[in-house]
């Protein structure tokens, strides 16, 4: 009983940790998909200005 349990909590805290790795990888990847559309925003404005002037 007792070492079901010990195996039982062990599951759990891989379950947690690749819950954990999965929520990180979006969060990473959102934080990277803005970093890219920043980059772009900025070549933008650049475009922009140029042709304005």
């Amino acid at each position: 009983m007792i070492s079901l349990f010990f195996h039982y909590a062990d599951y759990q805290l891989s379950f947690l940790d690749y819950f954990l790795k999965k929520k990180a990888n979006i969060f990473h990847f959102l934080l990277y998909k803005r970093r890219i559309f920043r980059k772009v925003g900025i070549r933008e404005k650049f475009l922009n200005n140029k042709e304005v002037k």
